[in-house]
């Protein structure tokens, strides 16, 4: 199962995914939302990557900066990640802890509020 932990504290923003899928189709699903939004980074103008670490079956990015345009890429990766746990609850788990949102999309697709 892979497990992501998404959180942020005021412009601070960390990925965190472990482990994988047991669907390729899912792994691919997780992978390329994640290797975007890593390539985004690296491209957009005034983010300051605090701590990344990337390897087979895992993601670490620790991130500030960027403004507006990297505030809306990573939402839109972190709605883009809990689509997916909702169409393979039985692959991905999801802990979230944004302003305004704080939940947990289990393993067995029931979100739980934090």
């Amino acid at each position: 199962m892979t497990r992501l932990s998404l959180t942020q504290r005021g412009e601070r923003r960390v990925l965190h995914a472990q482990d994988h899928a047991p669907d390729i189709r899912v792994c691919a699903a997780v992978s390329a939302l994640t290797d975007a939004l890593d390539i985004f980074l690296h491209n957009a103008p005034g983010v300051y990557l605090e701590a990344e670490a990337l390897g087979s079956g895992g993601m670490y990015l620790s991130f500030w900066g960027g403004g507006e345009r990297v505030q809306g890429a990573w939402e839109m990766a972190v709605l883009g990640l809990l689509a997916v746990a909702r169409a393979a609850p039985e692959a991905v788990e999801v802990q979230v802890d944004l302003p305004g949102l704080q939940t947990a999309q289990r393993g067995d697709g029931r979100t739980v509020e934090a």
